[in-house]
């Protein structure tokens, strides 16, 4: 998923802050799901189809 394509942006290219907000709190949440269940980052992006570096 690519996040430009989902979160609002403003003329100037920039992210709104409602946007920076949700995305500060959506890496933890995931990271700490992702830890509980055991998965590596490179798993998950196996899993996925989306590379490590987009959910890191």
């Amino acid at each position: 998923m690519i996040w430009h394509a989902i979160l609002p942006f403003r003329q100037d290219g920039l992210m709104d802050r409602e946007a920076e907000d949700v995305l500060d709190v959506v890496g933890p949440r995931l990271r700490a799901l992702r830890r509980d269940r055991g998965i590596t980052l490179a798993g998950l992006a196996a899993r996925t189809g989306i590379s490590e570096s987009t959910l890191s």
